[in-house]
């Protein structure tokens, strides 16, 4: 028999493998792992920016993450997925691959579709930005109405056959008797324990009203949380509540409770919204997502090789390493270098695709699941059997070194977590993106919420001085015959915003006419290590204002 007919499970390997897994399953009792879990965007394997790509590595991966947890639209392992981006420059475009436990439903692809649709569509007419934000914001809430309900638990909850009776409880009543450390612990009385015990009772009575709406109210309930979620998420300008409340000094029993966590998540059903938007209508990604495609893989039968202790899965990221692995150099023009997963991955796939070498991910709970495999795909030929053996030998000879150290670690990590962009966004804190449009054209804000209103301004109301944070939307100033748009949606810290029409006592910046620009960005920038930017814009010499933008540390 030649190496390619074989296939990679011989017995004699199958055997060494599994038998190794076997008994390192046998020692991990009493949630213990073989290795403690790892959050890889505050450790990375290594640096992957390339000049080649158009997405930095880390809003790739950013990215691939939203797309996998869109598709775990419900709470089974069938549906656990995983996601690349694939980029194209000729002709430019974005292709989202989806790999899933079990090969996605109908139901799934077409929902995914409906979402990719008005990114596109905004992509094509450049403008009503927040119009295409209110649909897709729309779309991903009836989307992943199940998913959400399921995080928030509450009565329209259906629970699962394999979910405790315990874990019932819906969030809103956890929140109250677990996150009450927030405020009673030390009896702390500071401004910011105070201005986030306010935001968290807005989120409770959301959730409530939730749980006690009427059904045909559901839809409107859902997305006033999912906004209430985000308002706690990135209180005073944190990327996360887990973050937010670790710098307060609290307990790692209340900023890594299961409460908290779930809050981060629901809060980035309306983040993702706030991320395709933005790509979508940047200069340098817009024609790319007029392009964004999804295609999806066929999940493999599960098997069992020689020495497992049943038929084993072929997991999601598996999937997706076999997919590039079969696939020719000429149907992907650049090779992804992220997997998005909605949940961190497993010991043995974080083994795996750390031997393999190609893809980054976010992170890894490392607990073990025995029931793990790669596919005897029919496309293999020697090549493939050969460094798919390889990789199998690398995991099994550590596997067994870790056996002979004999050191387990309790793992109580959650095997999902809400995932941070690790970056600013285009630069976002460093720089600021000036354009300008007519009076004319419109601009109009679809969701009322507290959170996100746009304020409107006009010379006569100057000067101001306007708070930035993540959740904020941002400003217009007209001057004349041109309408300015602050916009916040980029902004990953907390600043300030002052627009003046005199010019403070020894102030100085560029001047931007903004009659003599064109589609394209003017970047404004400032200098390294500088925590202020300061620029002058006028319409022909007219209508003149000063504008200053300052922002803490990130």
């Amino acid at each position: 028999k030649d190496m390619a007919s074989s296939g990679i499970w011989t017995k004699d390997i199958a055997r060494r493998f599994y038998g190794n897994v076997n008994q390192l399953s046998s020692k991990l009792k009493g949630e213990k792992s073989p290795r403690k879990p790892v959050d890889y965007r505050l450790n990375p394997r290594e640096r992957r920016d390339s000049r080649e790509y158009l997405l930095p590595y880390e809003e790739e991966l950013h990215l691939a993450d939203h797309f996998a947890s869109l598709a775990h639209v419900s709470e089974s392992v069938e549906c656990v997925s995983a996601a690349t981006i694939e980029e194209t420059n000729d002709p430019p475009a974005f292709t989202i691959r989806l790999a899933s436990n079990e090969t996605p439903q109908p139901h799934v692809v077409e929902g995914l579709e409906k979402i990719l649709t008005i990114v596109r569509e905004h992509a094509e007419a450049g403008k009503d930005r927040e119009e295409y934000k209110a649909r897709l914001f729309d779309e991903v809430v009836s989307f992943s109405q199940e998913r959400i309900y399921g995080r928030m638990r509450t009565s329209q909850w259906k629970r699962p056959l394999h979910h405790r009776r315990s874990n019932h409880l819906p969030l809103h009543e956890r929140l109250e008797q677990n996150l009450a450390g927030i405020w009673a612990q030390s009896g702390n009385k500071s401004p910011q324990i105070t201005s986030l015990r306010r935001a968290l009772f807005a989120l409770r009575d959301a959730l409530k009203g939730v749980h006690n709406g009427t059904p045909e109210n559901q839809h409107s309930l859902l997305k006033t949380a999912i906004l209430a979620c985000h308002a706690v998420s990135n209180h005073d300008g944190s990327a996360s509540l887990e973050t937010h409340l670790q710098r307060l000094g609290l307990p790692e029993r209340i900023s890594h409770s299961r409460e908290v966590a779930e809050i981060d998540k629901l809060s980035k059903y309306w983040q993702v919204c706030n991320h395709l938007i933005r790509l979508s209508r940047q200069p340098q990604s817009r024609a790319h997502c007029q392009n964004f495609a999804l295609d999806i893989c066929t999940a493999y039968p599960p098997l069992q090789p020689a020495g497992a202790v049943g038929a084993c899965h072929v997991h999601a990221e598996v999937q997706l390493v076999l997919f590039y692995e079969q696939t020719s150099p000429l149907r992907v023009e650049k090779l992804p270098r992220a997997m998005g997963a909605s949940k961190s991955a497993c010991f043995l796939c974080d083994l795996f695709l750390a031997q393999h070498g190609r893809f980054g991910l976010s992170s890894s709970h490392m607990k073990l699941y025995p029931k793990w495999s790669i596919a005897e795909a029919p496309w293999t030929s020697a090549a493939h059997v050969r460094k798919f053996r390889g990789i199998v030998g690398a995991m099994s000879a550590e596997i067994g070194q870790l056996l002979r150290r004999g050191v387990f670690l309790r793992n109580v990590f959650a095997e999902s977590r809400a995932h941070v962009l690790g970056i600013a966004q285009s630069e976002a804190t460093a720089s600021s993106v000036i354009s300008s449009v007519l009076s004319s054209a419109s601009s109009t804000t679809i969701i009322p919420t507290p959170y996100t209103t746009t304020h409107i301004y006009r010379l006569a109301d100057l000067p101001i001085t306007l708070d930035m944070f993540p959740s904020s939307t941002g400003c217009e100033l007209t001057a004349g015959v041109i309408t300015y748009f602050f916009d916040f949606c980029d902004v990953t810290t907390a600043g300030k915003l002052c627009i003046s029409s005199t010019t403070p006592e020894g102030r100085r910046g560029e001047r931007i006419n903004a009659m003599e620009l064109g589609k394209d960005e003017t970047c404004v920038r400032a200098g390294v290590g500088e925590r202020e930017l300061a620029f002058y814009l006028h319409g022909d010499g007219r209508d003149e204002v000063w504008v200053s933008v300052s922002w803490d540390d990130p």
